[in-house]
Order: C-alpha cells, then sequence, then structure tokens
C-alpha cells in the first residue's frame, strides 16, 4: 500500500534528521557534512514517492480490471494460454512516459538546513511511440501524486514530524506555469522567453531522481544558457537589480540587515549571489565552476585567479558561520530562525551551539567598538556578534 510505505519513508527520514542533528550537536559533523546529509534524506524522500506514484499509475489497469465483470472466464484462459500472455501484463497500464525530478535551490547545491524546503522543477519526456497528449496528462497525474505522497497527514502520525514541503515555483512562469514540462518545452521556453534571473537560478540545477538518461539531456540543454559564452555588462546589472529587489521584497519589516543571516549584509544572499555572478561570467571557461555548490565554485574561483584566496576565505567562513547559527535557530525552535539573536542568553546559547566557549556573547560590545581596527587582522578569539559584523564589513568591501 503507497500510503503505509510513504509512512514508512517518512518515518525513516523523520529519524535520520534526527541523527544528523545529534551529530551536529556533538561536533561530530561540519557544517558541509550536515549540509549534505540533509539534502540526501530530502533527495530520497523524493525519489520513493516518485517511484510510488509510478507504481500507482502502472497498477491503476489492474484496478480498473477487477472492477469491471467478466462475461466469460473459461474461454479468456484458453486464449491466454494458447497465446501465451500473462493476464497480469494485460491488466497494467504502461509508463506512457519518463520523468526526472530537478533539484534547485539549497536542494541542487545539496546545502540544506534543518527545516529547509525542497525547490524542485519537474521534466518529462514521452516515450516513443507514445501519445503527446496522453504523455503529459500522465505525467501530471504522477508528479500531482507525488506531491500528495510527501504532504497528505499518515495515519497513526509521525511524532514531531515537519513534513518535506516542496516548492516548484522556480519552473517556467512560476506558479502559471505548468507543473511538470516535457524536455521540448523547456527547451523552447529558455531559447525564447527567459530572462537572466532563470538562467542563474539553474546554475544550481541537478536532477536527483528519476530518469538518468532524462536527467543528462536536460543538464546537457541547460548548460547552454547557465554557462553562457558571453555574459553581458547589462546582463551583470540585470542580477544586482534583481538581487536588490530580492533582498526588499523578503527582508522582513523593520529587521536589522545586520542581524539578517540570509538577506542582510554579509549574509548568504551576499556570498552565494556574488559567487554565482562569477559563474555565469567565467564557467564557460573555467570548467571548475561548474558545480552548484558554492564553496565549490569559490574554490574553483581562486585556483583560476578570479578572486584573492584571502577574499574567498572570508566568503568561505562567513557563509558556513551563518548556517551553523540559522541551523541552531532551528534546532533550538526560534521562530525567526535568519536573525542573530539579540538578547544576551539567547546569544549565548547560538555562541556555544556554534563552538563557541561560555561568556563568549558577553564580549560582543567591545568587539564592536573596535571593529575599525581588528578589520584585516586575524579573527582569533573574537566574540561571535563581533566575528559576524567583521565579516560583513569585508564582504562589503569585496562586493
Amino acid at each position: 500500500d503507497s500510503a503505509d510505505a510513504m509512512r514508512a519513508v517518512r518515518y525513516l527520514r523523520r529519524r535520520e534528521i534526527l541523527r544528523i542533528a545529534m551529530g551536529d550537536a556533538l561536533n561530530l559533523l561540519s557544517v558541509q557534512q550536515v549540509c549534505t546529509g540533509l539534502a540526501t534524506v530530502d533527495e530520497r524522500t523524493i525519489g520513493a514517492a516518485l517511484a510510488l506514484a509510478e507504481r500507482e499509475e502502472v497498477n491503476a489497469g489492474e484496478r480498473d480490471e477487477k472492477t469491471t465483470p467478466q462475461k466469460s472466464d473459461a474461454p479468456q484462459s484458453d486464449s491466454q494460454e494458447a497465446t501465451g500472455e500473462n493476464p497480469e501484463d494485460e491488466q497494467q497500464t504502461p509508463l506512457l512516459t519518463e520523468i526526472t525530478v530537478i533539484a534547485m535551490g539549497r536542494l541542487g547545491g545539496a546545502e540544506n538546513g534543518f527545516g529547509s524546503d525542497a525547490d524542485v522543477m519537474f521534466v518529462h519526456r514521452p516515450v516513443e511511440g507514445a501519445d503527446e497528449k496522453e504523455a503529459q496528462a500522465q505525467a501530471n497525474r504522477i508528479v500531482n501524486r507525488l506531491m500528495q505522497l510527501i504532504k497528505q497527514p499518515v495515519r497513526p502520525a509521525i511524532r514531531a514530524e515537519r513534513p518535506l514541503e516542496v516548492d516548484a515555483d522556480l519552473r517556467p512562469e512560476g506558479k502559471q506555469g505548468a507543473l511538470v514540462r516535457s524536455l521540448d518545452s523547456y527547451r523552447a521556453y529558455y531559447e525564447r522567453w527567459a530572462e537572466t534571473w532563470e538562467f542563474q537560478a539553474l546554475l544550481r540545477a541537478r536532477p536527483i531522481t528519476g530518469s538518468e538518461d532524462l536527467g543528462r539531456a536536460f543538464v546537457e540543454l541547460i548548460d547552454l544558457y547557465r554557462y553562457p559564452r558571453e555574459f553581458t555588462v547589462e546582463q551583470a546589472q540585470q542580477v544586482r537589480r534583481m538581487k536588490a529587489r530580492v533582498e526588499h521584497e523578503r527582508m522582513p519589516h523593520g529587521a536589522d540587515r545586520t542581524r539578517q543571516l540570509k538577506l542582510g549584509r554579509g549574509g548568504l544572499s551576499d556570498v552565494e549571489w556574488l559567487v554565482q555572478l562569477i559563474q555565469l561570467q567565467h564557467a564557460h571557461e573555467v570548467q571548475g565552476l561548474r558545480t552548484t555548490s558554492t564553496l565549490e565554485a569559490l574554490n574553483a574561483a581562486v585556483e583560476a585567479n578570479l578572486m584573492a584566496a584571502e577574499d574567498a576565505e572570508v566568503l568561505r567562513d562567513a557563509w558556513l558561520l551563518a548556517t551553523k547559527i540559522r541551523g541552531g535557530n532551528v534546532l533550538r525552535g526560534v521562530r525567526q530562525s535568519d536573525l542573530l539573536p539579540t538578547l544576551r542568553d539567547a546569544l549565548e546559547a547560538v555562541a556555544r551551539w556554534s563552538g563557541y566557549t561560555p561568556g563568549s556573547a558577553r564580549h560582543w560590545k567591545k568587539t564592536i567598538y573596535g571593529l575599525p581596527e581588528m578589520l584585516g587582522k586575524s579573527m582569533k578569539g573574537f566574540s561571535l556578534r563581533g566575528k559576524y559584523l567583521i565579516y560583513i564589513e569585508c564582504i562589503r568591501k569585496i562586493t
């Protein structure tokens, strides 16, 4: 039964997230290992849901056959024996299309945090000889069932489960577009209508489950657009304008930009958008930049002499620290997980989670006042708050 099978998958997902959280709390796992582990868990969950949805589609014909009365069983049996046909094979519905799930965003980069959504796109390709409309209809049924299996309540309920949120809004035309498109439809869209920010989003696109051949074909298609031969000054300006727009629209009203870990100054967005701009400009020539990982792309930029090693180190450390703090906030049950805490007790808790010694949070004011003199110097011994402010200032200079 698909519902029972999916409940087992979701229970295993819950257990694996707990295991990763324990490894993080005990400092047995690095930030990168935590991100990769969480991404892998979500990939397997989506893969299981796709397999179950496809199995249901195949078995749909069998269910319909059972509800249809037969006029005569004996002659039918004789005919089947004479031809050597298997009755069960006749009752099944053939798959008219192959489907691949494309991870986007943090899932595509294997950079998941605790509580991350799964940004995805769905692509299908009709099998040879299949009617395109029927194949599209079947792909829609399978993908919608996949989404249902991941989100629907299970019985008995899984204690403390936080169901995976699957977000397909990065697909062509967003929420107004088709949930699943054919490979040819994606090709037509990217050739004619896609904007620069959509090519930027494709930098993290990565097939995670479904047809491997179709996944390779999709990657071959999008490589032409995410690693362009030429990236103009106007396109670079479009990226900067889009970044400003995203931060303006998504930044919580009244939020302190120096404490916003994702969209604030020196936060994850600054690091990731800078790296992605470098990829758009140079990945056509630099093979090492053809990666969905932010940190791997940073390393490649240094090796290609596109960025100073000391600048890359600041960006890398800031990205890791902000990611670590966000994870700690989520596991502590903080409602605003993207904010560095303001209360001393809360800041102390996050500092301890991030590996600082007891009492580190109490020294942050002293560090802030001495900030101008500390820029460019070793950060050993700095408090959590002070170190984060230094990252902010350094990143602003780099960008």
